[in-house]
């Protein structure tokens, strides 16, 4: 028996739609191994529909569910930070309004915990889905030399992730600095500091891919925000020498490259497995 409690961390914006937040809460409820407590960040006014059924929800609910709400939309991190700190339990497991977990993801995850209390992040595969269902493709998750990965890609599918809060918030929580690749840049920090980390094969996680998620990725804009991320994790010594170049090829070329390209770009490294 699981002795170990935790807590669900996700947020909710005015984008969100109710179908996909009732099939993402639904997912949590009926895990093979419950949460003991799920926190709702709602990023700024969300859709009325939305609120009334989470207030519906949260007041005929097994689990607790605790609603915290901004006044207005501050991005991710910002949010993310806030639900930090209205955890009670130090493990959190992240989750996104839009995906859907598999219904034995936690009990999965949480086991790996009580085998290793040293542990202080654990992420998986995901299953990565369009809005009429259809599979996209598998991210799977890096096994081995993440370190070495973390030097041009993310590590870990943000989504996936269960941490403990004392070391997040120890490191700093998630920079607000950060519109995208906040995640990213937060496991980078955890990494130089040789905390341990890893992954799990396990495709623990259904991910919703919106039709642009491309497109909407690429231009001026998020070159900027690469040069802000390589600024940052060159800052703290996570790239040094020749790597720099390399990260500043790899992660600004794609975001000029035709849609039909990228999309063929995007599908490589996204099925690649170390």
């Amino acid at each position: 028996m699981n002795s170990l409690k935790f807590s669900v961390l996700m947020s909710i914006y005015i984008n969100d739609k109710l179908i996909n937040v009732q099939d993402c809460i639904d997912s949590l409820v009926n895990q093979t191994l419950l949460p003991n407590e799920i926190i709702i960040v709602l990023d700024g006014p969300v859709k009325i529909e939305i609120e009334n059924y989470l207030i519906s929800y949260q007041k005929n609910s097994c689990i607790q569910i605790v609603i915290e709400r901004l006044d207005e939309n501050k991005g991710l991190p910002t949010a993310l930070n806030k639900g930090l700190q209205k955890c009670r339990y130090n493990l959190i497991a992240r989750m996104d309004a839009d995906d859907i977990c598999s219904l034995d993801r936690f009990e999965k995850q949480i086991a790996r915990f009580e085998m290793n209390p040293s542990l202080t992040l654990l992420g998986g595969s995901l299953e990565e889905f369009y809005a009429d269902n259809t599979l996209s493709q598998i991210k799977y998750a890096v096994m081995e030399n993440i370190t070495q990965y973390s030097k041009l890609r993310s590590p870990f599918n943000h989504p996936t992730v269960v941490f403990k809060k004392q070391d997040i918030i120890g490191v700093g929580g998630y920079d607000e600095e950060l519109y995208y690749a906040q995640d990213y840049e937060l496991w980078c920090r955890l990494i130089q500091l040789n905390f341990e980390v890893g992954n799990i094969e396990d495709v623990i996680l259904k991910f919703r891919m919106a039709d642009n998620f491309l497109t909407k990725r690429s231009g001026l804009k998020y070159i900027k925000i690469e040069w802000s991320l390589f600024q940052k994790l060159s800052k703290i010594g996570h790239l040094k020498g020749l790597e720099k170049i390399r990260f500043l090829i790899i992660r600004c070329l794609p975001r000029v490259l035709p849609t039909i390209v990228l999309k063929q770009v995007y599908g490589l490294l996204r099925s690649f497995r170390l």
